[in-house]
């Protein structure tokens, strides 16, 4: 990577770049922005430590817990299955259980991110969870994983590089760099996918829109095509950016050349898109806007120069490299 002609402090790129601050602009940041140069790859990796780390979640699914009737105990050796007397008319339910950590802090070098449990664990409930986690820790799960990432209100299952679990303090650390780099590499696909598939509709626009103009439609029956079809974009883009990335783990793992048609599991991949939609959709109502209202006004005050000639130079070079590996990975899905 070379350094910019141009040298300026990374406070300034800092401020530059932060003019790129929706959600949708994440993944360019990270993709693109951060591979043009050392100053680009300093500022942007600063921002996101210090904007996004903290905003960092990872959940682990881990199974299912059976709740015992009122008054009743546990085993006595407390590994979290409950003790149920033999008795006809006993009555119990199973409910899901999962752990959930929160950014807690960085190492030294500020390149492992350690996350502890959201909230305090009851002390029935960490015998069992930590037994789980055990199990977790010892098995792989690519196509299938047994967790979720959420960074703000992107959410996805994405692998989570250089996983450690410390079992009696409830804490996990892993590599945050690789980890972004993963999440926001499928999100950059995504985008790129869904951006390819809205243009392809522009016709079909312009042809809907010529027959409420004839009034052989209605305005609203049009919307709701366009609306629909959106919809359908929108699946199919995330649909095809996962299969890419579960390819690149199958690759990277032991060499696998890992084929949807002939190795997925229809079934299980539409539970799992439909159950990380749903974490979208919750964590889209998460209010994390009011420090970004803050930061975005002092922007505007300082930077608007900055923007125009500096914007321009963001572009082509860091993102060649992902596009050529993902519309591979992408047509092989296909």
């Amino acid at each position: 990577m070379e350094a910019c002609g141009q040298k300026l402090p990374n406070e300034i790129w800092i401020r530059v770049l932060q003019n790129l601050n929706t959600d949708d602009d994440l993944s360019f940041l990270w993709i693109t922005c951060r591979q043009v140069c050392t100053a680009f790859k300093d500022a942007t990796e600063s921002m996101f430590r210090e904007r996004l780390l903290p905003k960092l979640r990872l959940n682990f699914l881990l199974g299912e817990k059976t709740l015992p009737q009122l008054g009743e105990r546990f085993a006595d050796d407390r590994q979290g299955d409950f003790y149920l007397p033999e008795r006809d008319d006993r009555r119990f339910s199973a409910v899901p259980l999962s752990c959930e950590f929160e950014f807690n802090h960085l190492s030294e070098d500020k390149k492992t991110v350690f996350l502890s449990v959201d909230e305090e664990l009851s002390d029935e409930l960490k015998p069992v969870t930590r037994k789980r986690m055990r199990e977790f820790a010892a098995e792989t799960h690519l196509e299938i994983p047994h967790h979720t990432i959420q960074i703000r209100r992107d959410v996805n299952d994405g692998p989570i590089p250089g996983l450690s679990f410390d079992y009696e303090t409830f804490e996990v650390c892993c590599d945050w760099e690789a980890l972004f780099s993963a999440f926001y590499g499928e999100e950059f696909l995504y985008h790129k996918l869904l951006g390819q598939a809205v243009g392809k509709r522009e016709t079909w626009l312009e042809e809907l829109k010529a027959k409420v103009d004839r009034k052989e439609m209605d305005a609203q029956q049009v919307i709701l095509k366009a609306l629909n079809g959106f919809a359908e974009d929108n699946t199919i883009a995330r649909k095809m950016a996962r299969r890419a990335r579960v390819k690149r783990q199958m690759q990277m793992f032991d060499g696998t050349e890992w084929d949807f048609v002939r190795d997925g599991d229809e079934e299980e991949e539409e539970r799992i898109l439909k159950n990380v939609q749903q974490l979208r959709q919750f964590s889209s109502f998460e209010e994390w806007s009011d420090d970004e209202d803050d930061e975005d006004d002092e922007d505007d005050e300082d930077d608007e120069d900055d923007e125009d000639s500096e914007d321009s130079e963001v572009s082509e070079e860091g993102s060649q490299e992902w596009e050529t590996e993902d519309e591979e990975n992408d047509e092989a899905d296909e």
